[in-house]
Order: structure tokens, then C-alpha cells, then sequence
């Protein structure tokens, strides 16, 4: 099991609300067509967090693959 975590944020001009619909199709258009070695994602809300312009809340993404070859396929897919 291979877990790949990606950080993220939202440009200042967008809306969060727009944003977390759209991340959460994004893992749901994964889900219903999954690469060779998905086994699963899940985004979350971190909140203030010193690295992100603006005081704006960061996204992590957690992807949860079988291996690096794995990787590769998501990658593509993505």
C-alpha cells in the first residue's frame, strides 16, 4: 500500500464552495473509473495554514494506491 498526499488551495478569486464541489467530483469520477492500482482517495479541509496566500484554508488529498506503478496510472488518469 502506497499512500501519495497532495496539498492544494483555491485561487483568492474563487469561492471555497464551488471549489469543494468540484474536488469532490474529482474523487468521484476517480471512484466510478478507477486507474490500475487505485484503491482510493479522500480530500480534506485543513484551515489556516501558514503556507497558503492569504490565510486561505489548504486542501489535502490523500490517494491511496497499491504502488508506484500505481502512481503512474493516477498521474495519467488524473
Amino acid at each position: 500500500m502506497l499512500a501519495y498526499v497532495f496539498w492544494h488551495w483555491k485561487r483568492a478569486t474563487a469561492a471555497a464552495a464551488g471549489y469543494e464541489v468540484a474536488q469532490c467530483a474529482f474523487h468521484a469520477a476517480l471512484a466510478a473509473a478507477p486507474p490500475a492500482g487505485y484503491t482510493g482517495s479522500f480530500s480534506v479541509a485543513l484551515g489556516d495554514v501558514p503556507w497558503v496566500p492569504g490565510g486561505d484554508a489548504a486542501y489535502e488529498d490523500w490517494y491511496l494506491l497499491e504502488d508506484f506503478t500505481a502512481l503512474g496510472a493516477l498521474n495519467e488518469a488524473a
